[in-house]
């Protein structure tokens, strides 16, 4: 790259820039790779070489989409498409920038957004020579047509590259590829109620897929075989076809070293557990189905070097071990019950279980049903507006789907543990409406966990008291760049002195102060750490909005919590990542539950600051008098729900814990 940048050639040189960005991303050094893509299309635009400079600006675009500006990355990715429509350059660099738009639309995980880049961007490659490139293109347009939901558009797309792989020069590789476009085809099949189609499909196939050294086509095939054959009711041979499937995922997870790898292995492989779990409950095995249900929640633990009971298997002995994980775990929950949910088509699993053992229930009310009067709730109680009428009468409605049917197996004292799935983890169950008309946090302290298995990572819980080393920032206004759109919030600093006030050892953080550099060296000292101010969603993940920077994944060193008993976030959404109820692998809650912090508390939608400020006085105030997070929380909920003017539970349900009790 030297002997290149010595040269005369201003092209060339350019070229060797945008070499050397990549060299640098490969290695690791993100920003890096941004600075060289950044100053390689400066010099293109210089020089006058416009095609040089679209594949600079898609460079720098997807670098920044991979840093998480996403919004940054559209602005030049419709930049460019707006300079390649405009001017005469390959065709192959209009497909890449639609790629780059595509990268966006996966991260922020829009499959409508996607399934539109895509039928841009077949329709602009469809005639080029290059038939591997087209047949690419149209899984890519399958795909995102199969995330929308539209098995028809699915089916389409996976036809059209099916023939185009049968058309390309014979390999292996493209073999492999149109093996993987037909069990495709299958799947859409099987969704659109053809599946004598499906099944002789599949069939075609089957004897290559047995000798086949792709593990992941072999996942897809008996995972697309398994779920045909579940819906057409044949369990016996589901099962075998499912657990075949499992044995390949829990391998293909082995495999995988980055979170959006991961990320996608558990959005992919959902349904196949759900549905080996709905059969272990059909065949009267309540117990096992929990555990294999716990056992696939915990797949992010099996992959970041956490040691997780029962890891040991392996494709060839079906993956899934027998399991006992929660039947050894029951002893421990001497004051704790845990309410733990998954939600099928037809209806609702709910397992409550304790020191007292597990119990199994079943709500009828149909998964889309549940999932839209979650999703109803939550947004009466994110708004302050709503009518409190409506919303009680709404969270009455999903109490007695979801609370009512194990209602008698809560004792009074015992702080429930809420293990929630899809859209219920967003629930503020809280303020969720008993036959009573009381708010169910009224008659019980809650917590939430993403599954079982993680309590086992959090730190042993030690008391909290003014003694206990305070770490406090408040940014009122940011000088970040991302942040330039942000409101300036004044109640931030008067928080942070309420808060500070109720300790002795205090560090704190304002403003200029509470900069990335300045917190990262204190947080190591902590054991309790309370942010106030503003929190952004930045890709899949979740960052708090620091004067200079942003605090995320990426900028968090989990030896640098090691000290921490709790961490308050008091900004809005701070339990967002790409998903509800702080289950995205790079949401805060779950950065700082993996590092074994055991309290963690965020809020669920956008707060009001004074009604924060109030709350958090509140929570602090009980939890020094000696009372635990969980039921401080509580206290705090109780104190405001008692005030008029914020007895709606948008002010006092935004705050919820995940960790131990």
């Amino acid at each position: 790259i030297q002997d290149v940048a010595d040269t005369s050639f201003r092209w060339l040189q350019i070229q060797s820039r945008i070499e050397e960005g990549t060299c640098r991303w490969l290695g690791g050094d993100l920003g890096g790779a941004q600075r060289d893509y950044a100053a390689a299309l400066a010099q293109s635009e210089s020089a006058g070489y416009r095609n040089l400079s679209l594949r600079a600006l898609n460079h720098l675009s997807s670098a920044n989409s991979a840093a998480g500006d996403l919004a940054l990355s559209v602005a030049q990715t419709r930049d460019g498409l707006q300079r390649y429509w405009s001017a005469y350059v390959p065709v192959i660099q209009g497909y890449n920038l639609y790629f780059s738009l595509h990268e966006v639309a996966e991260l922020s995980r829009e499959p409508y957004l996607d399934v539109v880049v895509w039928r841009e961007s077949v329709a602009l490659i469809d005639h080029r020579a290059d038939i591997v490139l087209c047949a690419m293109a149209h899984s890519y347009y399958g795909d995102a047509a199969m995330s929308a939901g539209e098995p028809e558009l699915t089916k389409q797309e996976f036809e059209r590259s099916s023939a185009d792989f049968a058309a390309a020069p014979p390999s292996s590789a493209t073999r492999m590829h149109l093996i993987e476009a037909e069990t495709r085809i299958a799947g859409a099949e099987s969704q659109l109620g053809k599946s004598d189609e499906a099944a002789a499909r599949l069939q075609r196939y089957q004897q290559e897929i047995g000798v086949v050294s792709d593990d992941f086509l072999a996942l897809l095939y008996y995972r697309t075989r398994g779920d045909l054959n579940f819906r057409r009711g044949s369990s016996e041979i589901a099962e075998r076809d499912l657990l075949q499937a499992t044995g390949f995922a829990e391998a293909n997870l082995r495999s995988l070293k980055d979170e959006s790898s991961r990320r996608r292995w558990s959005e992919e492989n959902g349904t196949l557990y759900r549905e080996l779990v709905e059969l272990q409950l059909r065949q009267g095995q309540p117990n096992q189905a929990l555990e294999t249900w716990e056992w696939y929640r915990a797949a992010e633990l099996r992959t970041s070097g956490e040691s997780v009971q029962g890891s040991t298997s392996s494709a060839e002995d079906h993956a899934v071990p027998s399991l006992h994980y929660v039947a050894d775990q029951l002893s421990t929950l001497t004051d704790t019950t845990v309410l733990a949910y998954t939600v099928f088509s037809d209806g609702v699993a709910i397992w409550v279980y304790d020191d007292r053992g597990i119990r199994e229930y079943w709500s009828a009310e149909p998964g889309a049903e549940i999932s839209e009067m979650a999703q109803r709730f939550q947004g009466l109680c994110a708004d302050p507006s709503s009518s409190l009428e409506s919303l009680r009468q709404q969270g009455g409605s999903l109490y007695q789907a979801i609370v009512a049917p194990v209602e008698h197996e809560l004792e009074p004292g015992r702080t429930i543990l809420i293990d929630a799935d899809g859209e219920l983890a967003s629930v503020p169950f809280e303020a969720l409406v008993d036959g009573k008309q009381k708010y169910f946090g009224e008659s019980h302290a809650l917590a939430w966990t993403p599954g079982l298995y993680y309590l086992a990572q959090l730190r042993s819980v030690r008391s909290i008291s003014s003694d206990t080393p305070l770490l406090v920032a408040a940014v009122e206004s940011s000088h970040a760049s991302i942040a330039a759109d942000l409101p300036p919030l004044p109640d931030a600093a008067r928080e942070a002195n309420l808060v500070a006030g109720q300790f002795r050892a205090v560090t704190l953080k304002q403003d200029a102060r509470a900069n990335l550099a300045e917190i990262s060296a204190a947080l190591p000292s902590a054991g309790v750490f309370h942010f106030a101010g503003h929190a952004l969603t930045i890709g899949s993940g979740s960052a708090l909005v620091l004067w200079d920077s942003v605090m995320n994944a990426g900028s968090l060193a989990p030896a640098s919590l090691a000290r921490l008993q709790l961490a308050v976030f008091s900004a809005c959404e701070t339990e967002r990542g790409g998903q509800p109820g702080g289950e995205d692998a790079e949401s805060l809650v779950r950065i700082f539950s993996r590092a074994g912090v055991p309290h963690v508390v965020a809020s669920r939608w956008r707060v009001d600051s004074t009604a924060s400020a109030a709350f958090m006085y509140k929570f602090y105030n009980a939890l020094l008098a000696g009372n635990s997070v969980t039921h401080a929380l509580q206290a705090a909920e109780t104190s405001l729900r008692n005030s008029p003017e914020m007895s709606h539970p948008y002010y006092w349900a935004p705050f919820h814990e995940f960790g131990r009790n």
